[in-house]
């Protein structure tokens, strides 16, 4: 019994050492390999910042993507790629080893982009392991791909210009107001990007092609009004003067009250310039003393002081002495003077005639002057003037005044304050033989470029001048100084 014991044990060894053998050679199970994308960045120099919205680069520049790994198994031999989907080509790839629980960054180069993959392009970057065809992660985005020399919104400003100057290049009008922004670069000198350059209330396209002031200024004419104000005053912006009385619209309206648009506001036959600047006279009072006399008929009909109620301090005011005055309207006093004047200015007239040379009496009675001679003919015995005989006769130049017509000479130009824009203009086209470049107006007037703008296209529009496009500018001149290889040049 004992030994049937022993054999049952010893059978039993047996197997469990049988056995043991059998689970150790069992195949071990394998651990699946995992990746993921976490993090994507451009790291070239061809961005783009203009387009907000949108990732964009230029083709023609070096592209970097940086492309972050993570991997809980780890990743010994992987490859990260980049793809263009919707031509399903592949850009670049790059190996990348990830150690397990870590995260690696790989960077894919792909330098010059394909010519044929410029706009809108979605692009796919992957990883996965070298040597096998299953992707283990991927991630989608679009870039747009951009040519510097071309212009995405169609406005004649290149897609490397606005990119520089900061506006849109996928509108033509970044800044909504009604220009363009090529006009506002390159023609008005207003800012594309906000649509009131000078901040006074008037958008660029309503001083422009409105009100036709200078969008860069808020004072157009330097009058001390604002352009939005002269519009509400109903003063003339683009004139510091508009009743043109002798006082700025500014000073009319900020300092003396008057009214900018009447050049006599107070009705009293004097102008306000000259109530201001010579007589000292109230523009907004019509009788500045209270003496009963306006200070028109005071300065102009019986000259006396209009500041003063007795002019002559002689203790009757000045009203007074007036309706004692002579049928004209003038002064007891002042007549007396008047017919004093009158007596002397008869005998010298009388003594200058009676005189065998009168002319020249008459000269030396009024105080001087030249006497010029200038041929002229003498009757011959029968009344007829003889051929090729002529006498001197004297010609009288009394003071600064003349008796014969005197030739226009360069100190009787008016100066150049005086002439409107577009006498400016002719003026300088007849100095330059008729015709000269838009630019050299800039530089003649010292205007901005928006305001010589503005001033030739009205006078496009009238027909008084013609603008010539010689490629790199406009040539200036009047319709009838056109070369006649010109005009095929307009008509197409």
């Amino acid at each position: 019994m004992e030994q049937n014991v022993h054999v049952w044990f010893f059978a039993a060894l047996v197997l469990v050492g049988s056995a043991v053998p059998l689970v150790s050679a069992a195949p071990a199970v394998a651990t699946a390999v995992d990746a993921d994308i976490s993090d994507l960045s451009y790291r070239g120099d061809g961005e783009v910042d203009a387009l907000n919205d949108e990732f964009a680069v230029w083709r023609n520049a070096t592209h970097v993507f940086a492309v972050t790994v993570d991997s809980d198994s780890g990743l010994e031999s992987g490859s990260v790629c980049l793809t263009a989907t919707g031509a399903d080509r592949e850009l670049g790839c790059q190996p990348v080893s990830v150690a397990a629980g870590g995260n690696q960054t790989a960077t894919v180069e792909v330098g010059q982009w394909s010519e044929n993959l410029t706009g809108r392009q979605e692009v796919e970057f992957s990883v996965s392991e070298r040597n096998a065809s299953t992707t283990l992660d991927s991630t989608t985005t679009s870039i747009t791909v951009l040519e510097r020399s071309a212009d995405l919104d169609g406005d004649r400003l290149t897609n490397e210009r606005e990119a520089a100057v900061g506006t849109s290049l996928r509108s033509n009008d970044t800044d909504g107001e009604g220009l363009s922004d090529r006009g506002e670069v390159e023609t008005y000198e207003t800012s594309p990007t906000n649509n009131d350059t000078d901040g006074d209330g008037l958008s660029d396209y309503e001083e422009i092609e409105e009100s036709q002031t200078d969008p860069t200024k808020t004072d157009t004419d330097d009058d001390g009004l604002s352009d939005p104000r002269e519009l509400e005053l109903g003063t003339n912006p683009n004139k510091a003067d508009t009743d043109g009385d002798g006082v700025a619209d500014g000073l009319e309206v900020n300092t003396y009250n008057t009214d900018p648009t009447a050049p006599d506001t107070d009705d009293d036959g004097l102008e306000d310039g000259p109530e201001v600047n010579t007589y000292g006279t109230n523009p907004t009072n019509l009788d500045t003393d209270g003496d009963g006399l306006e200070d028109g008929p005071e300065v102009d009909e019986y000259e006396t002081d209009p500041t003063e109620p007795d002019t002559d301090s002689d203790g009757v005011p000045d009203p007074q002495e007036v309706d004692a005055s002579g049928d004209d309207g003038v002064p007891i006093a002042l007549a007396g003077l008047v017919g004093v004047g009158v007596a002397v200015v008869a005998l010298i007239v009388f003594f200058a005639w009676s005189s065998p040379r009168p002319v020249a009496r008459v000269r030396r009675a009024l105080g001087g002057g030249d006497v010029e001679t200038e041929p002229v003919e003498t009757p011959s015995e029968n009344g007829a003037p003889p051929d090729g005989e002529a006498t001197p006769t004297a010609v009288v130049s009394a003071g600064s005044a003349r008796t014969v017509e005197d030739e226009p000479t360069a100190d009787d130009e008016v100066p150049t304050e005086f002439l409107s824009d577009e006498e400016v203009v002719f003026t300088l086209l007849d100095d330059n033989d008729g015709q000269m470049r838009q630019a050299a107006l800039v530089d003649e007037t010292d205007w901005s470029k928006s305001k010589v703008s503005r001033v030739l296209s009205t006078m496009e529009d009238d027909g008084s001048i013609v603008k010539v496009d010689v490629g790199r500018g406009n040539v200036i001149v009047r319709p009838e100084d056109l070369p006649p290889g010109a005009e095929s040049a307009l008509d197409e």
